[in-house]
Protein backbone atom coordinates (compact mmCIF):
# COMPACT_ATOMS: atom_id res chain seq x y z
CA UNK A 1 0.00 0.00 0.00
CA UNK A 2 2.76 2.39 0.75
CA UNK A 3 4.36 1.91 -2.72
CA UNK A 4 1.17 2.39 -4.31
CA UNK A 5 0.50 5.64 -2.26
CA UNK A 6 4.36 7.16 -3.20
CA UNK A 7 3.80 5.93 -6.96
CA UNK A 8 0.54 7.86 -6.51
CA UNK A 9 2.07 11.22 -4.60
CA UNK A 10 5.02 11.01 -7.69
CA UNK A 11 2.30 10.81 -10.59
CA UNK A 12 0.64 13.53 -9.24
CA UNK A 13 3.49 15.76 -8.95
CA UNK A 14 4.83 14.81 -12.40
CA UNK A 15 1.08 15.93 -13.48
CA UNK A 16 1.62 19.45 -11.42
CA UNK A 17 4.55 20.09 -13.44
CA UNK A 18 3.15 20.18 -16.78
CA UNK A 19 0.85 21.93 -18.37
CA UNK A 20 -0.34 22.25 -22.58
CA UNK A 21 -0.38 25.85 -23.87
CA UNK A 22 -2.26 27.34 -26.50
CA UNK A 23 -0.80 25.89 -29.24
CA UNK A 24 -0.69 22.43 -27.90
CA UNK A 25 3.13 22.27 -26.34
CA UNK A 26 3.84 21.05 -23.50
CA UNK A 27 5.56 23.72 -20.56
CA UNK A 28 7.21 23.36 -17.13
CA UNK A 29 5.08 25.21 -14.64
CA UNK A 30 5.58 25.44 -10.89
CA UNK A 31 3.37 23.05 -9.23
CA UNK A 32 1.16 24.59 -6.24
CA UNK A 33 1.50 23.94 -2.64
CA UNK A 34 -1.65 24.63 -1.55
CA UNK A 35 -4.66 24.02 -3.77
CA UNK A 36 -5.56 26.96 -6.04
CA UNK A 37 -9.07 28.75 -4.36
CA UNK A 38 -10.71 31.09 -7.13
CA UNK A 39 -10.76 35.08 -5.26
CA UNK A 40 -14.45 35.68 -6.65
CA UNK A 41 -16.35 33.37 -4.05
CA UNK A 42 -15.38 35.28 -1.43
CA UNK A 43 -14.58 38.71 -2.65
CA UNK A 44 -17.63 39.04 -4.41
CA UNK A 45 -19.88 36.33 -2.75
CA UNK A 46 -21.77 33.28 -4.07
CA UNK A 47 -24.87 34.76 -3.72
CA UNK A 48 -24.13 37.53 -6.46
CA UNK A 49 -23.48 34.43 -8.88
CA UNK A 50 -26.53 32.57 -8.02
CA UNK A 51 -28.49 35.30 -8.89
CA UNK A 52 -27.43 36.19 -12.01
CA UNK A 53 -29.84 36.28 -15.21
CA UNK A 54 -29.63 34.54 -17.87
CA UNK A 55 -29.68 37.63 -20.22
CA UNK A 56 -27.19 39.36 -22.46
CA UNK A 57 -25.78 42.57 -21.24
CA UNK A 58 -22.98 44.51 -20.24
CA UNK A 59 -20.77 43.97 -16.38
CA UNK A 60 -18.52 45.67 -14.73
CA UNK A 61 -15.56 44.62 -12.68
CA UNK A 62 -14.17 46.90 -9.47
CA UNK A 63 -11.57 47.15 -7.27
CA UNK A 64 -12.12 47.93 -3.81
CA UNK A 65 -12.12 51.90 -4.03
CA UNK A 66 -14.89 51.57 -7.05
CA UNK A 67 -12.06 51.66 -9.93
CA UNK A 68 -13.57 49.84 -12.80
CA UNK A 69 -10.92 47.45 -14.28
CA UNK A 70 -12.62 45.47 -16.63
CA UNK A 71 -15.70 46.47 -19.30
CA UNK A 72 -16.82 42.98 -21.10
CA UNK A 73 -20.61 41.61 -22.32
CA UNK A 74 -22.29 38.52 -22.49
CA UNK A 75 -24.85 36.98 -24.56
CA UNK A 76 -25.78 35.14 -20.95
CA UNK A 77 -24.99 37.13 -18.04
CA UNK A 78 -24.74 34.25 -15.50
CA UNK A 79 -22.80 31.95 -18.06
CA UNK A 80 -20.31 33.96 -18.63
CA UNK A 81 -19.75 35.34 -15.01
CA UNK A 82 -19.47 31.97 -13.69
CA UNK A 83 -17.18 31.21 -16.09
CA UNK A 84 -14.32 33.61 -14.11
CA UNK A 85 -15.42 31.38 -10.89
CA UNK A 86 -13.85 27.86 -12.72
CA UNK A 87 -10.41 29.94 -13.90
CA UNK A 88 -7.27 28.90 -12.61
CA UNK A 89 -3.54 28.70 -13.16
CA UNK A 90 -3.01 26.95 -16.55
CA UNK A 91 -6.81 27.89 -17.63
CA UNK A 92 -6.69 31.31 -18.68
CA UNK A 93 -3.88 33.99 -18.51
CA UNK A 94 -1.56 35.86 -15.84
CA UNK A 95 -3.36 38.38 -17.10
CA UNK A 96 -6.90 37.37 -15.89
CA UNK A 97 -5.88 36.03 -12.75
CA UNK A 98 -4.30 39.36 -11.82
CA UNK A 99 -7.45 41.14 -12.48
CA UNK A 100 -9.63 38.09 -10.77
CA UNK A 101 -7.88 38.85 -7.48
CA UNK A 102 -8.17 42.38 -7.72
CA UNK A 103 -12.24 42.09 -8.14
CA UNK A 104 -14.57 43.22 -4.99
CA UNK A 105 -17.88 43.96 -7.15
CA UNK A 106 -19.28 43.28 -10.31
CA UNK A 107 -21.81 45.29 -11.54
CA UNK A 108 -24.22 43.98 -14.58
CA UNK A 109 -26.70 46.21 -17.56
CA UNK A 110 -29.18 43.79 -18.88
CA UNK A 111 -29.50 44.86 -22.47
CA UNK A 112 -31.92 43.49 -24.98
CA UNK A 113 -29.74 41.69 -27.22
CA UNK A 114 -26.27 40.92 -28.12
CA UNK A 115 -25.70 43.80 -30.58
CA UNK A 116 -26.65 46.02 -28.12
CA UNK A 117 -25.10 44.24 -25.57
CA UNK A 118 -21.95 45.23 -27.66
CA UNK A 119 -22.54 48.51 -28.77
CA UNK A 120 -23.28 49.60 -24.85
CA UNK A 121 -19.85 47.66 -24.66
CA UNK A 122 -17.99 49.74 -26.81
CA UNK A 123 -19.54 53.14 -25.13
CA UNK A 124 -18.07 52.36 -21.97
CA UNK A 125 -14.62 50.97 -23.31
CA UNK A 126 -13.84 54.79 -25.27
CA UNK A 127 -15.50 56.20 -22.08
CA UNK A 128 -13.89 54.67 -18.86
CA UNK A 129 -10.86 53.09 -21.12
CA UNK A 130 -10.53 50.44 -17.96
CA UNK A 131 -6.93 49.21 -17.77
CA UNK A 132 -7.12 45.26 -18.23
CA UNK A 133 -8.90 46.30 -21.89
CA UNK A 134 -7.05 46.81 -24.73
CA UNK A 135 -9.26 46.52 -27.77
CA UNK A 136 -11.67 48.81 -29.11
CA UNK A 137 -10.42 51.82 -26.12
CA UNK A 138 -8.87 54.10 -28.52
CA UNK A 139 -10.35 54.79 -31.50
CA UNK A 140 -8.31 57.94 -32.29
CA UNK A 141 -5.16 55.86 -33.19
CA UNK A 142 -7.07 54.64 -36.40
CA UNK A 143 -5.79 55.59 -39.29
CA UNK A 144 -6.63 57.67 -42.11
CA UNK A 145 -4.82 57.73 -45.27
CA UNK A 146 -4.46 60.90 -47.75
CA UNK A 147 -3.76 61.58 -51.21
CA UNK A 148 -2.70 64.66 -53.44
CA UNK A 149 -1.51 64.54 -56.99
CA UNK A 150 0.97 66.62 -58.30
CA UNK A 151 1.36 67.63 -61.89
CA UNK A 152 4.78 68.69 -62.74
CA UNK A 153 5.42 71.39 -65.08
CA UNK A 154 7.39 68.34 -67.40
CA UNK A 155 3.68 66.50 -67.43
CA UNK A 156 5.02 63.87 -64.99
CA UNK A 157 3.03 62.88 -62.24
CA UNK A 158 3.71 62.76 -58.13
CA UNK A 159 1.59 61.12 -55.24
CA UNK A 160 1.70 62.10 -52.04
CA UNK A 161 0.48 60.00 -49.40
CA UNK A 162 0.30 60.48 -45.73
CA UNK A 163 -0.50 58.41 -42.95
CA UNK A 164 -2.28 59.24 -40.19
CA UNK A 165 -4.13 59.51 -37.30
CA UNK A 166 -5.45 63.03 -37.69
CA UNK A 167 -8.97 63.36 -39.55
CA UNK A 168 -8.07 67.25 -40.51
CA UNK A 169 -7.54 67.96 -44.05
CA UNK A 170 -4.42 69.43 -45.59
CA UNK A 171 -4.67 71.79 -49.10
CA UNK A 172 -5.30 69.72 -51.55
CA UNK A 173 -5.42 66.30 -50.22
CA UNK A 174 -8.52 63.91 -49.96
CA UNK A 175 -8.87 61.82 -46.78
CA UNK A 176 -10.13 58.20 -46.62
CA UNK A 177 -10.96 56.13 -43.60
CA UNK A 178 -11.29 55.71 -41.00
CA UNK A 179 -9.66 52.22 -41.51
CA UNK A 180 -9.49 49.95 -38.52
CA UNK A 181 -6.72 47.22 -38.65
CA UNK A 182 -3.53 49.42 -37.99
CA UNK A 183 -1.27 45.89 -39.25
CA UNK A 184 -3.38 45.85 -42.27
CA UNK A 185 -3.11 49.15 -42.91
CA UNK A 186 0.72 49.58 -42.32
CA UNK A 187 1.27 46.59 -44.90
CA UNK A 188 -1.11 47.91 -47.79
CA UNK A 189 0.33 51.31 -47.56
CA UNK A 190 4.11 50.11 -47.59
CA UNK A 191 3.22 48.11 -50.57
CA UNK A 192 1.55 51.15 -52.29
CA UNK A 193 4.41 52.61 -51.89
CA UNK A 194 6.67 49.94 -52.91
CA UNK A 195 4.72 49.52 -56.20
CA UNK A 196 5.15 52.99 -56.80
CA UNK A 197 8.43 53.03 -56.38
CA UNK A 198 9.20 50.14 -59.02
CA UNK A 199 6.93 51.53 -61.53
CA UNK A 200 9.96 53.90 -62.11
CA UNK A 201 12.50 51.98 -62.53
CA UNK A 202 14.69 52.17 -66.01
CA UNK A 203 16.64 49.81 -67.12
CA UNK A 204 19.96 52.01 -66.52
CA UNK A 205 19.07 52.21 -62.86
CA UNK A 206 20.00 49.81 -60.15
CA UNK A 207 17.18 48.06 -58.82
CA UNK A 208 17.45 48.54 -55.15
CA UNK A 209 14.49 49.15 -52.86
CA UNK A 210 15.21 52.00 -50.33
CA UNK A 211 15.75 51.45 -46.92
CA UNK A 212 12.78 53.30 -45.34
CA UNK A 213 10.63 51.29 -47.96
CA UNK A 214 11.10 47.77 -46.20
CA UNK A 215 11.84 48.88 -42.35
CA UNK A 216 8.88 48.96 -39.82
CA UNK A 217 9.16 52.56 -39.11
CA UNK A 218 6.09 54.64 -40.93
CA UNK A 219 7.41 57.54 -42.90
CA UNK A 220 5.21 60.20 -41.90
CA UNK A 221 4.44 61.29 -45.53
CA UNK A 222 6.29 59.72 -48.96
CA UNK A 223 5.59 61.72 -52.64
CA UNK A 224 7.09 59.14 -55.02
CA UNK A 225 6.20 59.81 -58.88
CA UNK A 226 3.17 57.43 -60.35
CA UNK A 227 1.81 56.76 -63.71
CA UNK A 228 -0.35 59.59 -64.47
CA UNK A 229 -3.05 56.80 -66.25
CA UNK A 230 -2.86 55.20 -62.76
CA UNK A 231 -4.69 58.00 -60.30
CA UNK A 232 -8.24 57.22 -61.60
CA UNK A 233 -7.94 53.60 -60.31
CA UNK A 234 -6.02 54.74 -57.25
CA UNK A 235 -8.53 56.55 -56.55
CA UNK A 236 -11.22 54.15 -57.18
CA UNK A 237 -9.52 51.81 -55.06
CA UNK A 238 -8.57 53.80 -52.05
CA UNK A 239 -12.25 54.48 -52.09
CA UNK A 240 -13.38 50.54 -52.07
CA UNK A 241 -15.32 50.84 -55.20
CA UNK A 242 -13.05 48.98 -57.76
CA UNK A 243 -9.64 46.99 -57.07
CA UNK A 244 -8.77 47.78 -61.34
CA UNK A 245 -5.66 49.42 -60.06
CA UNK A 246 -4.13 45.66 -59.30
CA UNK A 247 -4.31 44.62 -62.69
CA UNK A 248 -3.08 47.81 -64.04
CA UNK A 249 0.11 47.47 -61.81
CA UNK A 250 0.76 44.15 -62.24
CA UNK A 251 0.55 44.38 -66.11
CA UNK A 252 2.98 47.92 -65.84
CA UNK A 253 5.16 46.96 -63.94
CA UNK A 254 5.86 43.28 -64.67
CA UNK A 255 6.12 44.39 -68.49
CA UNK A 256 8.54 46.40 -67.71
CA UNK A 257 11.95 45.21 -68.54
CA UNK A 258 13.95 47.20 -66.14
CA UNK A 259 12.05 44.94 -63.62
CA UNK A 260 15.18 42.16 -62.77
CA UNK A 261 13.41 38.58 -62.44
CA UNK A 262 14.68 38.09 -59.17
CA UNK A 263 12.25 41.16 -58.16
CA UNK A 264 8.70 39.77 -59.17
CA UNK A 265 8.47 37.54 -56.05
CA UNK A 266 8.60 40.64 -53.77
CA UNK A 267 6.32 42.59 -56.75
CA UNK A 268 4.09 39.43 -56.52
CA UNK A 269 3.73 39.68 -52.75
CA UNK A 270 2.94 43.01 -52.65
CA UNK A 271 -0.02 42.75 -55.08
CA UNK A 272 -1.51 40.16 -52.98
CA UNK A 273 -1.18 42.64 -49.82
CA UNK A 274 -2.37 45.26 -52.09
CA UNK A 275 -5.58 42.95 -52.67
CA UNK A 276 -6.42 41.75 -48.84
CA UNK A 277 -5.70 45.56 -48.16
CA UNK A 278 -8.53 45.84 -50.56
CA UNK A 279 -11.02 43.60 -49.43
CA UNK A 280 -10.57 43.56 -45.31
CA UNK A 281 -9.58 47.62 -45.37
CA UNK A 282 -10.88 49.84 -48.19
CA UNK A 283 -13.87 47.83 -49.85
CA UNK A 284 -15.19 46.89 -46.26
CA UNK A 285 -15.49 50.75 -45.64
CA UNK A 286 -17.36 51.51 -48.31
CA UNK A 287 -19.85 48.36 -47.68
CA UNK A 288 -20.38 49.98 -44.56
CA UNK A 289 -20.69 53.72 -45.50
CA UNK A 290 -23.22 52.54 -48.42
CA UNK A 291 -25.36 49.67 -45.53
CA UNK A 292 -25.91 52.12 -42.80
CA UNK A 293 -25.84 55.27 -44.72
CA UNK A 294 -22.83 57.16 -43.17
CA UNK A 295 -22.84 60.71 -44.71
CA UNK A 296 -19.96 61.56 -46.18
CA UNK A 297 -16.47 60.48 -47.47
CA UNK A 298 -15.34 59.27 -44.04
CA UNK A 299 -16.19 57.06 -40.87
CA UNK A 300 -15.46 58.77 -37.83
CA UNK A 301 -12.96 56.75 -36.08
CA UNK A 302 -15.23 56.37 -32.80
CA UNK A 303 -18.21 54.90 -34.53
CA UNK A 304 -16.53 52.26 -37.13
CA UNK A 305 -16.26 49.62 -34.20
CA UNK A 306 -20.27 50.12 -33.44
CA UNK A 307 -20.78 49.52 -37.34
CA UNK A 308 -18.77 46.15 -37.33
CA UNK A 309 -20.99 45.60 -34.51
CA UNK A 310 -24.16 45.75 -36.55
CA UNK A 311 -22.16 44.19 -39.44
CA UNK A 312 -21.42 40.69 -37.63
CA UNK A 313 -24.86 40.69 -35.63
CA UNK A 314 -27.04 42.23 -37.68
CA UNK A 315 -27.99 44.99 -35.96
CA UNK A 316 -30.66 47.87 -37.62
CA UNK A 317 -28.67 51.55 -38.44
CA UNK A 318 -31.47 52.74 -35.60
CA UNK A 319 -28.84 51.58 -33.00
CA UNK A 320 -26.48 54.21 -33.94
CA UNK A 321 -28.81 56.92 -33.50
CA UNK A 322 -27.86 58.68 -36.81
CA UNK A 323 -29.48 60.74 -38.56
CA UNK A 324 -30.40 59.98 -41.66
CA UNK A 325 -28.90 61.65 -44.81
Amino acid sequence: MEQGANKSSEQGASDAATEPDAAGETLRVQPWLLPYRNPLDYNVGREFFRTLPRAPGIYKMRDETGVILYVGKAKSLKARLNSYRQAKPGTVSRKVLRLLRRVRSIEIERQPGEAEALLRENELLRELRPPYNSANTSPESYFFLSLRTILLPSGACEARLRLTTDPRRRNGEVLYGAFKGRASVREGYFALLRMFWASQREREERFSVPARLLGRRIPPVMTLPIPQDWIPALKRFLQGSSAGLLVQMSEDILSNDAIPPFAYGMIQQDLETLRLFFERVTQRNRLLRLRYRIPGRLIPQELIDDLLVLERHGGPRELLDLEAE
